[in-house]
């Protein structure tokens, strides 16, 4: 996807992971996508570096979207590749959650 803004993250602890919630009501897999929705706090471990997106801007391409919404949220939606054998992954409790594919609900880095 084109970059459309940049963002820094220094977690303040290993297991942080900055979901909007716990990971059974952030992370969604419908068929035949996945969904992931962060909260990125303001902050001393998180910052917008620039452009400032105004909320509800989404960018969406044929891999998927990232939505940077009104309250603060960032939905990010993640489409499969069954041809290329994408994969999709999200840093949950301090480890790597496979988001689709076998395994799904297993962490990766063990």
């Amino acid at each position: 996807m084109p970059v459309r803004a940049s963002t820094y993250v220094s977690y303040p602890t290993p297991d942080a992971d900055l979901l909007d919630g716990p990971p059974s009501v952030s992370i969604r897999r419908p068929p035949p996508y996945a969904e992931v929705v962060l909260r990125v706090p303001e902050g001393p471990f998180s910052h917008l570096i620039w452009p400032r997106p105004l909320g509800g801007d989404v960018v969406a391409e044929s891999q998927g979207s990232v939505a940077l919404e009104a309250d603060g949220t960032v939905r990010i939606c993640i489409l499969p590749d069954v041809q290329r054998g994408r994969a999709a992954y999200a840093w949950v409790g301090g480890h790597l959650v496979r988001l689709f594919g076998p395994g799904e609900t297993e962490p990766v880095d063990r």
